[in-house]
């Protein structure tokens, strides 16, 4: 392309962005199309496979820019995929908080501590009540909002001494990690309409700690997190519940366990032989997505509308 052509193709978008707001502008670069086209749940799939998934059983569906619209189960939703890490997902709720967007779910994989919770296994399903915000995504968020840290449901816990002390803690907050407590009208929401069925699978809450790196989840970090009682890891949760608790928006994950980090045999960096219910594990956490969303719906966008 010429000079000229570029120069006129910059010409052209300024004239175009003069019919956005700034929002609308911010929203587009995530949605590729007007952010009145989010329904008000919104599902967060990290890659392509489980957003397969999540299309095959909506069967009906219309693609909007990165958007898919459709109904799962008789709820309408908006289907989206977050990308891997934190630093994606933090742009995606930037981007929902711009939105009609009520609700985000994040819906994918997550590592299982087995040394904590002796019982968890391959294709369980983890609902955290409370992730630690232990990224960098979060450290700069823990930054920017630290003048309303107090209004929202936050915790923090002081770092324990011995070999553990400052792993994988960031230098401005050096004397304590942060955890972000789940949004809990979704939560129990979501555990009611569980409340005796029977599973293949188990179904599990508890504590999830994030990390930036997949490949750097060493013997001394697991310990770290597990003095810390977490029994599950991703890359992702911190941001959904950190931003969705500074924006207004109900988040909540529902992960399927992939691998076991503490475990010899499922660690998947130790081993290249697949588990048996490997394929199970996205379905798993589907089916009690599926279940789930008109509880959901019902309890959640339709009581705060009437």
């Amino acid at each position: 392309m010429s000079k000229f052509l570029k120069s006129l193709k910059t010409m052209v978008m300024n004239t175009g962005l003069k019919l956005f707001t700034l929002d609308e502008k911010l929203a587009y670069l995530v949605f590729k199309t007007k952010s009145s086209n989010v329904n008000q749940i919104v599902l967060l799939p990290t890659g392509d496979t489980c957003k397969k998934k999540l299309l095959n059983i909506m069967k009906t569906s219309t693609k909007i820019g990165n958007l898919h619209n459709g109904k799962i189960n008789g709820v309408s939703v908006t289907i989206l995929r977050a990308g891997i890490g934190s630093s994606h997902v933090a742009m995606v709720m930037e981007a929902l908080k711009r939105s009609n967007c009520r609700i985000a779910i994040r819906i994918d994989y997550c590592g299982g501590l087995q040394t904590m919770d002796h019982t968890l296994d391959i294709a369980d399903v983890i609902i955290p009540e409370k992730v630690f915000l232990t990224d960098g995504t979060a450290h700069s968020y823990l930054q920017t909002y630290s003048h309303i840290l107090d209004t929202l449901p936050i915790e923090s816990k002081l770092v324990k001494t011995g070999d553990l002390q400052k792993l994988m803690l960031y230098p401005s907050y050096e004397n304590a990690y942060w955890a972000i407590q789940v949004n809990q009208k979704l939560y129990q929401g979501l555990w009611d309409c569980l409340q005796g069925l029977n599973y293949e699978f188990k179904i599990k809450s508890g504590i999830l700690w994030s990390v930036d790196a997949l490949f750097c989840e060493t013997e001394s970090a697991i310990r770290t997190w597990l003095t810390y009682g977490a029994n599950s890891v991703d890359m992702e949760s911190s941001a959904v519940y950190f931003l969705g608790q500074l924006f207004n928006i109900p988040t909540i994950s529902i992960l399927g366990i992939s691998d076991l980090p503490d475990s010899k045999q499922w660690n998947f960096q130790r081993t290249n032989y697949i588990h048996p219910k490997y394929e199970f594990i996205l379905d798993n956490a589907i089916e009690v997505l599926t279940l789930a969303l008109p509880e959901i719906n019902e309890k959640v966008i339709s009581h705060e509308s009437s």
